[in-house]
């Protein structure tokens, strides 16, 4: 009875998702996971927290989870490339979502590649990318045209 409801209520998120009504999204999979906590519910349920309520951490675990008990899935890490990008990790979100497209959907993951972009190695090779030296002297550079 508890997988019944739990697939009900992931059919009817998934639904709301194509609908891009990712509010009622969240509500269904927060249902659907008190049923029932498979790895797809962690999946999903983690990127529309991230997406609504921008809760990175517990998206982040919920995605971590999903990934440790379905290693193959690649929308795993697809979900957790958009969380990591949303939170201007852009760098770990390239390294997830090229460790998905080993395990396929190569089309979602090379576009969520390309959303990223490519990345410049930094100015100052021996300061952090995140330094803020390195970011706003990179900022400077690319406005000029200088890089």
């Amino acid at each position: 009875m508890t997988t019944e409801k739990s697939k009900i209520c992931f059919l009817q998120a998934k639904e709301a998702l194509s609908n891009n009504n990712e509010q009622l999204a969240l509500e269904y999979f927060e249902r659907a996971i008190q049923q029932e906590r498979t790895p797809e519910n962690c999946s999903y349920l983690g990127y529309c927290l991230a997406t609504q309520r921008k809760n990175f951490n517990e998206a982040i675990s919920l995605l971590q989870e999903a990934i440790d008990r379905e290693p193959e899935n690649p929308l795993h890490y697809l979900n957790y490339g958009h969380i990591l990008s949303m939170t201007e990790d852009k760098d770990q979100a390239a390294v997830i979502l090229r460790q998905g497209l080993e395990y396929g959907m190569q089309f979602e993951i090379l576009g969520a590649l390309e959303v990223i972009g490519p990345r410049k190695p930094p100015v100052f090779r021996s300061l952090p990318r995140k330094h803020f030296i390195n970011r706003y002297i990179g900022l400077i550079l690319s406005k000029f045209k200088l890089r």
